[in-house]
């Protein structure tokens, strides 16, 4: 008698990705059969999940990966699950009349890893696939052309060190150089006083409700009429460039 299960048993002699979303699995088998490997497939099925399943997946969540190179004798375990915050306290619970966290709700949330373990992955993987992030950052498919001249610039790993620094850019950690650098930035645009607009896209997880805080604290943003670009995702010069060049112009043609 065989063992039961209820999950069906997949194999395969090319490879294989499984994921919660038949849709981000079938995005990372074609990177793998564009020739991409496991860790490119992992990068886009996971990029992939944060818009089919905004709800499971996202920057305010967790991502524990384990990988493993070819020749690797042991793998390697990032643990993306993120910490209690800073007030979860023994004394902070007792004061609410609990003996233990709670499973759900508010005080169960965590300081959000995803983010953190997606920026160390993309700062230790072997191989920085600069075309690949940008076509699973896009909402459509860059054509063979426009991938391969976003690797042109690159004809190896050692000239990608710019490239592979963006993500060390986001200010996640107090005391990150860009912390103060925001801060400074903010101090400026909360008495910008002259038209501001903003035209983030539909389709993009990462900065997904980032408009909001610009509209409510620039002065210039304030009675704008502010635009969102629809079938864009996080690299609106791929997905719909007419579309930019329409709202800036007309931004412009306004506010002149």
């Amino acid at each position: 008698m065989t063992d039961f299960t209820t999950r069906p048993e997949l194999s395969g002699t090319f490879g294989a990705v499984a994921s919660t979303h038949w849709i981000a699995s079938a995005v990372g088998m074609r990177m793998l059969e564009a020739g991409g490997n496991a860790f490119d497939a992992a990068v886009a099925a996971g990029f992939t999940l944060q818009i089919v399943e905004p709800h499971l997946n996202g920057p305010g969540g967790d991502a524990p990966i384990i990988a493993a190179r070819a020749g690797d004798a042991q793998p390697t375990v990032i643990c993306g699950q993120g910490p209690s915050p800073s007030a979860a306290t023994i004394d902070a619970f007792d004061k609410r009349g609990l003996e233990m966290i709670p499973g759900t709700g508010l005080l169960a949330a965590c300081v959000p890893g995803a983010f953190d373990a997606w920026l160390t992955f993309s700062q230790t993987v072997p191989q920085f696939p600069t075309s690949q992030i940008v076509n699973g950052g896009a909402v459509r498919d860059l054509s063979e052309a426009e991938r391969a001249a976003y690797d042109a610039p690159y004809p190896d790993e050692s000239y990608k060190a710019g490239a592979r620094a963006f993500p060390a850019l986001v200010p996640v950690r107090e005391g990150m150089a860009s912390v103060q650098e925001n801060i400074a930035a903010w101090a400026v645009l909360e008495k910008f006083e002259k038209p501001f607009l903003t035209a983030f896209s539909d389709s993009d997880a990462i900065t997904k409700g980032g408009e909001k805080p610009f509209q409510t604290k620039v002065p210039g943003a304030r009675a704008q009429e502010h635009v969102t670009i629809v079938g864009g995702g996080h690299f609106l010069q791929e997905d719909q460039p007419e579309q930019i060049a329409d709202v800036i112009d007309a931004f412009i043609a306004r506010t002149r």
